[in-house]
């Protein structure tokens, strides 16, 4: 009888020994979690910062884009315009030209000439 209470005794002294050291593996595994949270935030805003700065860059790339595409926009419908007042101006000079050389065949065909072909052959010799 003795024998089993001494048994007791030592097995009531195991239980409350193993009950110690599994309360020890769980606080030791809550102040692991509480570390890996902490890291696992600070980590989080790091990348937070990360993505706020690159969303910022990205913003002002497309900007940049942006204003570049309207530039050339802008440069395209002033060169269609430059184009457009070239070929005016031609249509403008070829007809002053044309009329030009008819009033100079009119007035050799008047001067007793026989039109501008006499008078370039005029010049020619």
């Amino acid at each position: 009888s003795v024998r089993k209470s001494d048994d007791l005794y030592l097995l009531s002294g195991v239980d409350q020994l193993w009950k110690l050291v599994l309360f020890t593996i769980e606080q030791i595994m809550c102040h692991q979690k509480e570390i890996i949270r902490n890291e696992t935030e600070v980590s989080c805003i790091a990348l937070r910062k990360e993505i706020g700065k690159s969303e910022m860059e990205n913003d002002w790339l497309k900007s940049k884009i942006k204003s570049a595409e309207d530039r050339y926009t802008e440069e395209k419908i002033n060169l269609n315009r430059t184009i457009d007042r070239l070929r005016q101006d031609k249509s403008r000079i070829e007809q002053s030209f044309r009329e030009t050389v008819e009033e100079l065949d009119y007035l050799t065909r008047h001067d007793g000439l026989n039109g501008l072909d006499e008078l370039m052959g005029d010049f020619e010799q």
